[in-house]
């Protein structure tokens, strides 16, 4: 079998759900593959000049390259891509201009020249089959994972970054990138409609405002007892998920959704989204809400808080349905086809 390289520029990237993967998948494969990294001067922007033209490069010939981070160098054609999805071909409103035009030029000529995809769904699967053109041969599915300390969370943790945070009471809790598809515009209609009626509980958002949120009138008038966080340290998260009385996850698109199986790994109970891949991670262990429709999202909310047996019954088969995803098991997956493609 010949070399396995990894093209690690995700590891100059802010993490969200993309370079978690890339980061957990190569942490377990790391013993038994190469990993490329850019220096720091080719951050951002810089990146693409690095990952097209300097690369290749430094790729040894005949090597298998293996590029888990939704892009990757054109002329290499030696190469397995991970595309978690293709909402920048499908909703290109919700990035910047030039982000959207660039990945509607790269991808298709990418997905064309590399010998296989990865993806993290089968929903993913389906939209790159479909979007892109590609033989449903080429385009295999490997979940994202779970990671262990989450199902390690303590009452004095919770304890102490309900102090870290100020988070007093119940609360509802939302945690991803405050950006155009993970719906805040309508979650925070929603939570208008019922917050009057639930004194008692909060709604806590964990992440930063992009830009898009900033312009985004409608999302500058935080409702009644809502707090923003912003940036909480990866060892606080988990007991933050512990703590709230269930997580709300009403995306407009997901490739797939790490935090449903973070908020189920604590014990949370999840309400989420009816569409894309949503229900392929949650199963039978969520609420489904429309998340094009306010309404729906408030009544999903309002059960969660009024109906304990049922916030219990989620919390039990959430336990149950997050542990069928392990970044060891997916990693092993991922290293099998590698190997195929290395040979």
């Amino acid at each position: 079998m010949g070399d396995i390289y990894v093209n690690a520029r995700f590891m100059n990237q802010v993490v969200t759900g993309v370079q978690r993967y890339a980061w957990e998948i190569t942490n377990h494969l790391r013993d038994r593959v190469h990993i490329i990294q850019p220096g720091k001067s080719f951050s951002g922007e810089a990146g693409h000049f690095w990952e097209q033209i300097v690369l290749p490069g430094r790729m040894p010939r005949n090597a298998l390259l293996w590029s888990p981070a939704g892009a990757g160098p054109l002329l290499v054609s030696k190469q397995v891509v991970t595309l978690h999805d293709i909402a920048h071909l499908e909703h290109p409103e919700w990035y910047s201009s030039k982000f959207a035009a660039w990945y509607r030029w790269l991808l298709p000529k990418l997905t064309r020249r590399v010998e296989h995809i990865l993806t993290v769904s089968e929903y993913s699967r389906s939209r790159i089959i479909e979007i892109l053109n590609v033989s449903p041969e080429k385009v295999s599915v490997v979940n994202c994972g779970i990671e262990n300390h989450f199902f390690q969370v303590s009452p004095k943790q919770i304890r102490r970054v309900r102090q870290k945070y100020g988070l007093h009471g119940d609360y509802i809790l939302s945690v991803s990138s405050i950006s155009p598809r993970k719906n805040f515009e309508r979650i925070f209609k929603a939570w208008k409609i019922i917050n009057t009626k639930y004194k008692h509980v909060s709604l806590v958002i964990v992440g930063s405002r992009n830009l898009a949120f900033a312009a985004n009138k409608e999302l500058g008038k935080l409702p009644e007892r809502t707090i923003i966080t912003g940036y909480v340290e990866g060892q606080d998260l988990p007991a933050i998920y512990a703590g709230a009385l269930s997580f709300i996850y009403p995306s407009l698109y997901e490739g797939f959704g790490i935090p449903i199986l973070e908020a189920m790994a604590t014990g949370t109970s999840v309400v989420t989204s009816n569409t894309t891949s949503m229900p392929e991670v949650a199963g039978d262990a969520a609420i489904y809400v429309n998340p094009y429709e306010v309404k729906s999202i408030a009544e999903g909310i309002e059960r969660v808080i009024e109906e304990k047996k049922l916030r219990e019954e989620l919390e039990k088969k959430g336990k149950i349905r997050c542990k069928q995803f392990s970044w060891k098991r997916s990693s092993e997956q991922i290293w099998k086809i590698l190997s195929t493609y290395a040979e």
